[in-house]
Parts: C-alpha cells; sequence; structure tokens
C-alpha cells in the first residue's frame, strides 16, 4: 500500500495584501464621512449666518419704519442692536463668530445692507468661495 499523503490543511487567517486591502477601504470610507460632514457643516453655518443677515435686515427696516427714518440716512449697530432696540444684541457668525458689518447707510429695499465680516470679499479672511452673502434679498 502506497504511503497516504494527506492534502496540505488550508491556511488560517489573512496575507498582509488583503490586510492592506482592507485598511485602504476603511480609510476611504472615513475620508468620505470627513469630508461630507464638513460640507454638511459649512452649509448649514452659511445658512444660519444667511439668516442672521436677514434678521438684522428686517430690524433695520423695522427702525426705519418705527422711528420714519428716510432711505439714505445713516445707521450704526447702536441703531439697531441693544436692549429697546428690534434686536436685544447683535447675533455673532455661526461659522466663526464674527461680527457683522452695517453699510454705512440705509440702502433701497432690495440692497444688501449687512455683510457677515469674514465672508465680505472686501476684508474677509476665510475662503471666499464659501460666501455667506445671500443671493437676493429682494424678498425682505
Amino acid at each position: 500500500m502506497p504511503p497516504h499523503h494527506s492534502p496540505k490543511p488550508a491556511r488560517k487567517g489573512v496575507t498582509i495584501i488583503e490586510l492592506a486591502i482592507i485598511i485602504v477601504v476603511i480609510l476611504l470610507l472615513l475620508s468620505t464621512l470627513i469630508l461630507g460632514g464638513q460640507y454638511y457643516m459649512n452649509s448649514s453655518h452659511r445658512a444660519a449666518c444667511i439668516t442672521n443677515i436677514n434678521g438684522i435686515h428686517k430690524a433695520i427696516r423695522s427702525t426705519q419704519n418705527m422711528q420714519n427714518i428716510p432711505t439714505g440716512t445713516s445707521i450704526t449697530m447702536s441703531d439697531v442692536a441693544g436692549s429697546d432696540k428690534a434686536l436685544p444684541k447683535m447675533p455673532k457668525c455661526p461659522q466663526t463668530s464674527g461680527a457683522y458689518i452695517l453699510a454705512d447707510k440705509i440702502s433701497p429695499v432690495g440692497t444688501v445692507m449687512v455683510f457677515c465680516q469674514e465672508y465680505d470679499p472686501a476684508v474677509g479672511s476665510v475662503d471666499s468661495s464659501l460666501n455667506h452673502s445671500p443671493g437676493s434679498t429682494a424678498t425682505w
């Protein structure tokens, strides 16, 4: 009877190449998740900032209407925000906690009068592609 050769036992575990592929796939999934989270946060901060700008615009228009102030009159933050004003306190940009800049004068309806300091192209320090300016203020 010939000697009996048993087949080699199947190896157990994973090879280095298989492990490297698994790690690369996990890293790709994590990077996609992180980038998606950053996009979501930037978008939500932008929306909140534009909502703040809208509120400040409404406070300016309310002050203008209540005090019968003509368009073109100078306006400051102290005219709009304070304990007895349209805004109890001036909001801050949710992205950077930056301040808002008012235009020097009350502009006609549909014209932007408030800018996010960090995203104002003239003075902003943050990437302008993340602009916090509203597309239109015609209905404000």
